[in-house]
């Protein structure tokens, strides 16, 4: 062993620390996992933003003075079970106490397996091991979903956690990029790191088709099949759809340079059987599917409606209208102000009113022309909120995997870059000193016999 190596724990028989740059391994799809698990877990050991802002999303300690460790190739020392040779293993030890959590990494195509995560929850459980951490492909909309249904009891003192290779290399691309890394040494591991996972050699890419169960499902909505007898079929395309949204996130966060996180309601985010029950319902009964978005420091979250029987993507966000106007064509003047950039005249601006049923509505081009084309008929009555969205236009593509993927990476794109970033949310001015009939001598004086 090199002087340079570190020892791996004492309840280890096997463990290799991780290295930037691993040695080979036997066979081909082997040697590219352990080589990329090994130069990742490399840099959350060296480069203390990274590794300590990953692990901070699943609560492990994250203290100044937590000391992170990695090791690819373990096998545990003693139990029942000492054949298993987990991926990877990760400790944090804060002086007080020591975090531990079990890595199974894969690669390319491959596909986590149900039995071999269920055997590391088994096997973390016995050695009193936090967590297991699974890294693939595969993409979920946050790092306590999973992409696959593990026996709940497993889970009651164990905490399983995902990790896509795309979310990985995005953050190091942020953190690198835009972020900064205070210590030069560490940037450079940080970038090197960023190359090689950007490689197509490694193995890791991102997501760039729906399952052929998308065309299916479409198709047979367009025949009005009832999807009750699809059941299997749209269960797919859910989990695919939320391989869709996560992905989007990820880019958009590249394209503006900070982290855009999918937002999941509270009733959600710790129940991942919940939110594919009711997604998986509202695809079967209302034929859409739809996703929220939140962008720092945007004037709202940004929102995808999927809708499968007009065969359309739309993408949307909203702005409080101004409250201290005196006609709503004041309020759509300010609005339109904000999208003098906007070269898509198509845009649909809908401005909902208190007591109306439906939004007037009417495109960009036409507000341009117009400022006084989404009023009712009671000019004084103001809007609310107004509602600002753009539609795909390529009917053909959206049943096609690949080409709804497309669709809605370049819809979600073009949305903000024309309209999101340039949506500021109304604010009341502050207010002005109240004018008097009397002249200022006299107001200041008779503000001086008020004050005690």
């Amino acid at each position: 062993m090199s002087s340079f190596e570190l020892e791996p724990p004492s309840y280890l028989s096997v463990g290799t620390a991780a290295r930037l740059i691993p040695g080979e391994s036997t066979g081909v799809g082997k040697t590219r996992e352990r080589r990329a698990l090994s130069a990742l877990l490399a840099a959350f050991t060296a480069v203390d933003e990274y590794g300590s802002g990953f692990l901070s999303e699943i609560s492990a300690p994250s203290s100044k003075n937590a000391k992170i460790e990695c090791f690819t190739e373990i096998v545990f020392g003693e139990g029942d079970d000492t054949t298993s040779r987990p991926d990877g293993l990760i400790t944090v030890s804060t002086g007080r106490s020591v975090w531990r959590a079990i890595i199974e990494a894969k690669i390319g195509s491959e596909k986590l397996d149900k039995e071999q995560v269920e055997r590391y929850l088994r096997l973390a459980r016995y050695h009193g091991v936090d967590a297991v951490i699974t890294i693939s492909n595969e993409l979920v909309p946050s790092p306590i979903q999973s992409p696959i249904r593990v026996n709940g009891q497993l889970t009651r003192s164990v905490n399983l956690f995902h990790w896509s290779w795309a979310s990985l290399f995005t953050e190091a691309l942020l953190q690198a990029k835009y972020k900064g890394i205070k210590d030069p040494d560490q940037a450079y591991i940080l970038q090197q790191l960023v190359l090689f996972l950007d490689d197509d050699s490694s193995g890791v890419s991102s997501y760039r088709q729906m399952p052929a169960s998308w065309k299916t499902i479409c198709t047979n909505i367009r025949s009005d099949l009832p999807l009750r007898q699809d059941r299997e079929l749209a269960e797919d395309v859910v989990s695919s759809w939320f391989e869709l949204v996560r992905s989007l996130s990820l880019k958009l966060s590249i394209a503006v340079g900070k982290n855009v996180a999918v937002y999941l309601p509270r009733k959600y985010r710790n129940n991942q059987g919940l939110l594919q029950n009711d997604t998986l319902k509202t695809l079967m009964d209302e034929l859409y599917l739809d996703a929220e978005f939140d962008i720092p420091d945007a004037a709202s979250r940004l929102y995808i409606w999927a809708n499968l029987n007009a065969r359309a993507l739309t993408v949307s966000m909203s702005v409080q209208a101004p409250s201290d106007r005196n006609r709503s064509s004041a309020c759509v003047t300010w609005l339109r102000n904000q999208l003098s950039e906007c070269t898509n005249e198509t845009a649909k601006i809908k401005a909902h009113y208190r007591r109306a049923r439906e939004p007037k509505t009417a495109t960009l081009g036409e507000i341009r022309e117009d400022r006084n084309i989404l009023s009712l008929n009671d000019a004084s009555s103001l809007p609310t909120r107004f509602e600002i969205e753009m539609t795909s236009t390529s009917i053909s593509n959206f049943s096609k995997p690949r080409g709804v993927v497309q669709d809605a990476q370049k819809l979600v794109k073009e949305f903000y870059k024309e309209i999101g970033q340039h949506l500021n949310k109304w604010t009341p001015q502050a207010p002005k000193i109240i004018k008097s009939d009397n002249n200022e001598e006299d107001t200041e004086s008779h503000s001086d016999r008020m004050t005690i």
